[in-house]
């Protein structure tokens, strides 16, 4: 009783917690998908990028490049941010961010257009993800060439345009799910087959004379 007591004197006990709901992930599972996000099967081509652009070269602006896209990442979310306490939104994404931005401009032309660059920031967003999809799907293609080739007939070519094929597909079903939740299960799984073939490599690295 005599705790229960504290418990209610105690001013913590009188203000309700603020919890997230909705689409929510820990943040273990958040720091999971940003790292697959951030870590995938392009970094083993780094040493090889370093080989060719010289190693103090690359050293520095390694550095250099991270810095500057720390800096435009950091005033993108905090300007973000701002506009979403100003319109008291919850979170603004690419395309809404930039129509904010217009909408709240003090150019006419942009504040009449702002749903046209909404429309623009998208479809450069689509283009640039279906970019970087496009050396993941080589990439994987070739591995399944490699593992899967003989159960196929044609020359390597057909065999890429089949693996191809077949890695769209799936790519185009994962990227259907847009709730954090499922996406931090897809890094997860992800996440184990990339270490995995980390350890493979390395190993075969290794042993090379």
């Amino acid at each position: 009783m005599a705790d229960s007591i504290v418990d209610v004197g105690d001013g913590r006990a009188l203000v309700a917690t603020d919890q997230r709901k909705g689409d929510v992930i820990s943040p273990t599972r958040a720091v999971l998908t940003l790292s697959k996000s951030m870590f995938n099967a392009g970094c083993f081509s780094l040493p090889y990028a370093w080989k060719l652009g010289g190693l103090w070269t690359s050293f520095v602006l390694t550095f250099f490049i991270a810095g500057f896209n720390w800096y435009g990442n950091h005033i993108l979310v905090r300007s973000s941010q701002h506009l979403a306490k100003k319109t008291e939104k919850s979170a603004l994404d690419y395309g809404h961010f930039a129509k904010k931005v217009c909408d709240h401009s003090s150019i006419g032309f942009l504040q009449r257009n702002s749903k046209s660059v909404m429309a623009v920031v998208n479809i450069t967003i689509l283009f640039y993800q279906l970019g970087m999809c496009s050396v993941a799907i080589l990439f994987i293609s070739d591995n399944m060439v490699n593992l899967l080739g003989d159960y196929f007939t044609g020359t390597f070519h057909e065999k890429m345009v089949i693996m191809a094929t077949i890695a769209t597909v799936f790519i185009l079903i994962t990227n259907m799910f847009t709730e954090m939740r499922i996406i931090s299960v897809f890094a997860m799984i992800s996440s184990i087959f990339f270490l995995i073939g980390t350890a493979v490599i390395m190993q075969y690295t290794v042993q090379r004379p």
